[in-house]
């Protein structure tokens, strides 16, 4: 450089700095530049308030791709554990249809048992995760979706003596939601009304079953129980009284008594359940899909959606009244007959007059 003139140099440095500035040029069809992160943006929360609910992109990619939602998950519990857990959450790959390519959604059986399972949520937890799913509607949905939603929880939470008829508006919930899924339909109230009468029924037998099963738990018959050989009076060990093992008013206790159509201790459940269609024990009517009583007779009625029916001229009786309680009050005028479900009697199925009582 020391041996140029001033005006070579400087040519010669502005040849260098023009060195590939064509290449450095945008060219057409050059990605354009990503723009500049900017800060998120901030809310101010006021003192005692929580962080605002956030649905996870896991709950979006269930609604994208047409999947149940299970209700359970938008209680803010639930929603702040998926949150949460978001990256260790359990999924399933499924594939899409018309494609060979797999996407990966929350595995809802998992988070029923892990999270919380919709049958199971309580008034509260209902309630709250009602509201949440609507404003989850106004995120992935349209105004319509939301008002749609908006009727659909607002019958049921509005509907009369709301706490004691909760399980039946539970299941009218659940059962209406997955209808949906699979086919989309209009808010009618009466269609509602009708879906909700269905469900009130099925509870008030189960209310009625229940009562019945602890007013006919066999009486108990409580004996000191059978003395061992080796312990009796005379015996190596003591008499009545004394030695260890003696007899002990503390003994077992004994079943006596007809009894009903539980087992003692059974809370109701259905491993000692007498069906009204065929008096076998194990099942409820609404699950039985015998053809014949256990003698090999046939069997006077059927089920019928919700109802027990007679088979040969299709009446629908009443189940509360077959049942035998004595406080049964019914108001289905003279939609259901007061016929025994066994043989069409004038008398109670459980009163075991037709019939013969099964053993436990």
């Amino acid at each position: 450089m020391n041996s140029l003139s001033p005006a070579s140099a400087i040519n010669i440095m502005r040849g260098i700095s023009s060195f590939g500035g064509d290449a450095k040029r945008p060219q057409e069809g050059d990605d354009p530049k990503p723009p500049p992160k900017h800060r998120r943006e901030e809310i101010d929360l006021p003192i005692g308030s929580r962080p605002p609910i956030s649905f996870n992109v896991l709950l979006k990619d269930l609604d994208v791709h047409g999947y149940y939602i299970l209700l359970s998950l938008f209680t803010t519990e639930s929603l702040d554990y998926i949150n949460k857990n978001s990256s260790s959450i359990a999924t399933t790959k499924l594939n899409m249809p018309g494609s060979d390519k797999q996407i990966c959604i929350l595995d809802s059986a998992h988070s029923e048992a892990n999270i919380l399972a919709e049958r199971d949520m309580d008034r509260a937890q209902w309630t709250e995760a009602a509201q949440n799913y609507v404003k989850f509607m106004g995120i992935v949905g349209t105004p319509e979706d939301v008002a749609r939603w908006t009727s659909h929880f607002g019958f049921l939470v509005t509907y009369e003596k709301a706490e004691k008829n909760f399980p039946a508006l539970l299941r009218t919930d659940v059962m209406l939601r997955q209808a949906y899924n699979m086919q989309g339909f209009s808010f009618k109230r009466d269609f509602y009304q009708e879906q909700l009468n269905n469900e009130l029924v099925l509870l008030r037998i189960d209310k009625k079953l229940k009562l019945c099963s602890a007013e006919w738990k066999p009486a108990i018959e409580t004996r000191p129980p059978a003395t061992p050989l080796s312990l009796r009076r005379g015996s190596r060990g003591g008499g009545d009284r004394g030695g260890r093992g003696g007899g002990s008013a503390r003994g077992g206790a004994r079943l006596i008594g007809k009894g009903g159509p539980f087992q003692e201790g059974s809370g109701g459940d259905a491993s000692s359940t007498v069906c009204l269609i065929c008096t076998r024990r194990g099942h409820y009517y609404s699950a039985c899909t015998q053809n014949s009583f256990e003698d090999g007779s046939p069997l006077f009625c059927r089920i019928s959606g919700n109802n027990i029916s007679t088979i040969r001229s299709n009446e629908t009786l009443c189940c509360l009244w077959n049942v035998k309680c004595d406080k049964v009050s019914c108001n289905h005028d003279n939609l259901r007959r007061h016929l025994c479900s066994f043989c069409g009697g004038g008398h109670h199925a459980f009163s075991w007059t037709c019939r013969k009582q099964p053993a436990y």
